[in-house]
């Protein structure tokens, strides 16, 4: 049987234009039921349904489009059920037809969120899911701070610091002895800092507000004694000893170089704590456990006099 040219270009044209909308019409259903999702910015979870089974996470990269890689520095895929772990999210494949997503707080004072490539394992078809999460306003208040001593807590002797003045004395009464007066803790500041174990509990803080914590002052016969106002929780803050206006009167000799010093000594406090944050009306509450450390000024030693002669 002879086919005819005309028939044959007709066939051809059949199969050209029929092909290519038969794949078109695959591809028109999206894999996914969403394109974009915009989640709020407290702790939450998203279910997406996806129309077909036969699909994969390719990559997940940022909003800028920069891959995201996992902690071996691999790209983040799924082939098939499992899970991808981040830094703030968690995309889950329980069943072949959904998609779970599970976001942390947003603390990070704007808007973040990712993008999922998905592709179906032959390759191809690509979408995309994208993942904004708003900023989180409402903070962490703090709940309570216990202290305890545990072993290697306590107080110690810590290193001293030199403390100095020179005074030139120009007045007339030549070689004359008179009283002065000088505060060597005036700027001997009490230094302290809380550390945790693990996870800072910071981002979940206000920072322009911040937390006020009981103070631990010293330990008295095994007794932790605390000050009277509250300080803000912190790493390697400072304020005023209470031996900050104590004065020392001492010679001063006219018409000479008086030069003062003495070592100022301190102490150095320890203990562990446990401090727990909590929102209202949420059930949810972050503990952390940690070591205070705080350096603080207790005596100096006798102040040394050295007279010189003034230079002309």
């Amino acid at each position: 049987m002879k086919i005819t040219k005309s028939f044959s270009f007709f066939f051809l044209f059949v199969l050209l234009f029929c092909l290519p909308t038969a794949c078109n019409d695959d591809e028109d259903e999206r894999i996914s039921s969403i394109q974009e999702a915009i989640m709020e910015g407290d702790a939450s979870s998203l279910q997406i349904d996806m129309t077909r089974s036969n699909w994969r996470i390719a990559s997940v990269a940022s909003l800028d489009g920069f891959i995201i890689a996992d902690k071996h520095n691999k790209p983040l895929r799924l082939e098939g059920l499992g899970s991808l772990q981040h830094s703030y999210f968690a995309i889950k494949r329980d069943k072949e037809n959904t998609l779970t997503i599970e976001l942390q707080e947003n603390f990070d004072k704007e808007e973040r969120g990712f993008i999922i490539n998905l592709e179906i394992n032959t390759g191809f078809y690509k979408e995309q899911i994208i993942i904004r999460q708003k900023q989180c306003t409402s903070f962490y208040k703090l709940e309570s701070i216990t202290y305890s001593m545990e072993e290697g807590d306590g107080v110690e002797e810590a290193e001293s610091q030199p403390w100095g003045m020179i005074v030139h004395d120009h007045t007339n009464n030549n070689g004359e002895t008179v009283k002065t007066t000088f505060w060597p803790f005036y700027n001997a500041y009490i230094l302290y800092s809380f550390h945790t174990e693990k996870e800072s509990p910071f981002k979940w803080i206000d920072p322009e507000e911040g937390i006020y914590v009981d103070m631990p002052k010293h330990i008295s016969n095994g007794e932790i004694i605390y000050e009277t106002d509250k300080r803000k929780y912190g790493s390697w803050l400072t304020y005023d000893s209470d031996l900050k206006e104590k004065t020392f009167e001492v010679d001063q000799v006219n018409q000479k170089k008086n030069t003062y010093s003495a070592d100022i000594y301190y102490k150095q406090l320890q203990l562990s704590y446990i401090l727990t944050l909590s929102r209202p009306n949420n059930d949810i509450k972050k503990v952390f456990k940690g070591k205070l450390v705080k350096k603080y000024p207790y005596d100096c030693s006798p102040i040394q006099h050295k007279i010189e002669d003034l230079e002309n």
